[in-house]
Formats: structure tokens, C-alpha cells, sequence
């Protein structure tokens, strides 16, 4: 622990006053969608864990929304961080905070990219091997064990660093302490490269998510037209698109127009909930889905499962649309947070004065505010987590007036 004199102390004060009211709008912000996050992350994991049917991609965003839970948790250190400022002594839990937080973050980032690469499978190729729900434990377990590994360096990179503090306006300086990376001469290279690894590993997820939803937003397109065209021509009963391939040979494309679509009256009749068709579902001549599929392969000479014949349903296009906005959200708030990091510190050589100002404080919290955004999203996007929210809200709605009234 730092120990700093009583007299300096007093003047510091002043200055860290003065920041804290600087800082303050922040802080309020940080609060509200710290309290925002936690709630909505905590009913995302209720309803993906208990509410839905389990499939792959569910326990993924569960997952992920674990991650980004303790990340919301997480909130509290950083505002206790910016509150204090430059009278930040205690290096233990300066180390631990940072710590956690980097741990959590890669760990919600690394997931994120998984879920691009089960949405990229089931879309683009849903006769191929997929990762299943036996393999999503085995995954996330190697994700904590990584991202423990990467963060494990802030208990010897991050420290209270001195800072400089401008105290009264003779322009006299003192001396205060602030948690950050620490400066000193034989740490630079160190802290220089565990942020170029950062980085790197930020972008490979970046680069996993732009080639795995550009190549599903191009199939997307491409059978979604397929579909309009051939419903077009053929409005009512089901439409086996593979009956016009004229090839033989059952391509990737052609493994995608292999799948039944229904009219819209049958579309509607089934549970938007279900992730994996019904084998015993019957068309209107009393034959099943399944036998459809069955009987398409068999024109072209295969034998493929019918398990992943369900890609292309509006619940699977919707997911992953769905994880394709979490995507892109993602990129936005990392982008602030590397511009201050590697650019700031590492190629301008700015001192850590330059980290107390509002906006960068704001972009050091970006990648935090990721884990608020995402459950939030969910609501959009999901209708029956939206429903299952404005439930629990009506509900609590009705026992809050219920016990007003009693009163």
C-alpha cells in the first residue's frame, strides 16, 4: 500500500474533488446500466437455461450471458476506480479488479466468436458436422481456462501509478496514485506486448465473425430468394426446392435447397420456441417431414441426416440475426478502447494524466458496457424473451400495487 503525507493529502483532495465532478456524469451513467445489465443478463440466464429447448447455440448465449453478468458485477470496481482517482492506494484490489475484469471480457469475446462459428455451421452447411450440446461444456471450460491464463497478467502489469496532479492554480504539482498499467522503464515492453495480444485477439475474433456472417448473410440472401421465387409459383402445400437442382450432385447450395418450406397457415400453427423439427410432424398427405427430406436425398443418391434440416427456419434465421447485431455491437465498443490503449499509450507515449479526462475514462468503459448491451438486444430481437420480461414485470407490477394497497 501506498502511503502518502496528510498535508498532501489535503491538496490532493481538492484535486480528486475536482475530477469526481468531472467524472461524475459517468459514474451516474455506469451506475444506471451496471443496475440495467445485471437484471437484464440475470433473466437472460433464466429464461436460456429454463425456458427455452436446449440446443447448441442457447447454451452458448447462456454462457455468454454469465459472462456478461459478472462483467455487470465488475461495474462497482471501476466506479469505486474513477471516484477515488488520484488518491487510489490500495494496489491489491487495483491488481484484483483488472484482473477480473479482463478474465470476464475475453472470456464473453471468445464465446461471442464460437457463436459466430455455430451460426456459420448451421446456416451454411447443415448437413455437416455441427457443435453439439455435449461439446459447448468441453468448449467453455477451455474459454475460462484461457481467458485465466491471459488475465493472470494484470497482478504483476497493473499497479497505483503515480500521477502528476495540478492542485491550485499556481501550476504547483503533487504527486497521487491511480490504478493503471504500470509505466516504469522495464515494464514497457511487457505491457506493450500483452496489449499488441490483446489486440490480436480481439481481431481474430473480428475477422471469425466478418467471415462467418458474411458468408451467412450471402446464403441468407441467396436461399431466402430461392424461396420467394418457388413459394411464388407454388403458394399453397409444401415446396421441395431440391426438385429443381438439375444436378446429381448435392453441393453445399443445394444441401441448403434441399429443406421443406411450409405455406404460411402451417408456419404460423408451429411453436416459434422449437429449435428442432418435430420427427413426427404430418403434411397435408399424411406424409412427415422427415419422409420428405428422405425421399429428396434418395433422388440424388444420399443418405444424409435430417437432424440439421432445420437452418433455415425463422427461429434459426432470427437467432442469427439475432448474434449477427451482438456482433457488430461488439466491434463498436472495442474500437474506442484500442484507440486509447495501443494508440494513446503505446505509439504516443501519453502519460496517465491523460487517462483521468472524461472521454477517455468513457472509452476505457466500452468494452464493459458490450455486456449491458447484449441482453438488451436479446428483448429486441427475441419475442419470447420480451414476452417472458414483460411478465415478470407485470407480475412484480401487480404485487408492489397489491401490498400498496394493503397498506
Amino acid at each position: 500500500m501506498v502511503t502518502v503525507s496528510e498535508d498532501d493529502k489535503q491538496l490532493l483532495r481538492e484535486a480528486q474533488s475536482k475530477l469526481f465532478r468531472n467524472l461524475l456524469p459517468l459514474i451516474v451513467i455506469l451506475i444506471i446500466l451496471g443496475l440495467v445489465g445485471f437484471l437484464g443478463n440475470l433473466l437472460a440466464i433464466i429464461f436460456y437455461f429454463t425456458k427455452t429447448k436446449r440446443t447448441s447455440a442457447v447454451m452458448l448465449i447462456g454462457c455468454l450471458a454469465i459472462a456478461d453478468l459478472i462483467v455487470c458485477v465488475l461495474f462497482i470496481p471501476n466506479i469505486v476506480e474513477m471516484s477515488v482517482n488520484v488518491l487510489y492506494t490500495e494496489n491489491i484490489p487495483c491488481k484484483l479488479a483488472h484482473f477480473s475484469g479482463l478474465w470476464t471480457i475475453a472470456v464473453s469475446c471468445i464465446i461471442l466468436g464460437v457463436i459466430a462459428i455455430d451460426r456459420h455451421r448451421k446456416i451454411c452447411s447443415p448437413f455437416g458436422k455441427h457443435i453439439e450440446i455435449h461439446h459447448v461444456k468441453r468448449i467453455v471450460i477451455g474459454i475460462v481456462v484461457f481467458g485465466f491464463c491471459l488475465a493472470f497478467r494484470d497482478f504483476f502489469t497493473f499497479d497505483t501509478a503515480p500521477v502528476e496532479v495540478k492542485v491550485n492554480d499556481d501550476s504547483r504539482n503533487l504527486t497521487g496514485y491511480y490504478c493503471t498499467t504500470r509505466d516504469e522503464k522495464h515494464y514497457e515492453v511487457p505491457v506493450t506486448i500483452f496489449s499488441v495480444l490483446d489486440f490480436l485477439i480481439v481481431l481474430i475474433v473480428l475477422v471469425t465473425l466478418i467471415i462467418c456472417y458474411s458468408h451467412i448473410i450471402f446464403t441468407l440472401f441467396k436461399v431466402i430468394k430461392k424461396e420467394k421465387t418457388l413459394v411464388e409459383s407454388k403458394p399453397t402445400g409444401l415446396v421441395n426446392i431440391a426438385s429443381c437442382t438439375d444436378s446429381h450432385d448435392i453441393t453445399e447450395e443445394n444441401q441448403l435447397s434441399s429443406i421443406v418450406i411450409q405455406d404460411d397457415k402451417e408456419s404460423k400453427a408451429t411453436s416459434p420456441e422449437k429449435t428442432v423439427p418435430d420427427e413426427h410432424s404430418v403434411d397435408h398427405d399424411g406424409h412427415s417431414d422427415n419422409d420428405q427430406l428422405e425421399n429428396t436425398t434418395k433422388q440424388h443418391g444420399k443418405h444424409s441426416s435430417t437432424k440439421h434440416t432445420n437452418a433455415m427456419s425463422a427461429v434459426e434465421k432470427n437467432l442469427t440475426i439475432m448474434m449477427f447485431v451482438v456482433s457488430v455491437v461488439f466491434t463498436a465498443c472495442f474500437i474506442p478502447y484500442f484507440v486509447v490503449k495501443i494508440l494513446m499509450r503505446s505509439v504516443l507515449q501519453t502519460g496517465e494524466e491523460f487517462e483521468l479526462g472524461l472521454g477517455v475514462q468513457f472509452a476505457l468503459r466500452f468494452p464493459y458496457l458490450n455486456s449491458v448491451f447484449n441482453p438488451i438486444i436479446y428483448c429486441y430481437f427475441n419475442p419470447h424473451f420480451r414476452d417472458y420480461v414483460k411478465e415478470l414485470l407485470k407480475g412484480l407490477f401487480l404485487v408492489c400495487r397489491r401490498r400498496r394497497m394493503n397498506i
